[in-house]
């Protein structure tokens, strides 16, 4: 009879512990999938924020252009 609760106990416990494996798994799954969604998607983010900086520098460009012009145009008028 010792052996035979043994063996139920040894099962029970073998049980317990690929019940426990599995969520540890699961777990670990649902962390690497999350992962790997974040690496995917950021290609896509580093493209857009280039377009948003290329965007951005040109828009300083303009800035630049128009104070570059009147400084120009007020060197001009203070050469009169």
């Amino acid at each position: 009879m010792n052996i035979d609760d043994g063996i139920a106990n040894a099962l029970k416990y073998a049980g317990k512990q690929i019940d426990d494996m599995k969520t540890q798994f699961t777990i670990m799954f649902d962390e690497l999938d999350e992962l790997i969604a974040q690496k995917y998607n950021e290609p896509e983010e580093c493209a857009k924020d280039q377009k948003r900086k290329e965007q951005e520098l040109e828009h300083n460009r303009r800035i630049l252009a128009w104070i570059e012009d009147c400084r120009n145009r007020i060197s001009g008028i203070l050469e009169i």
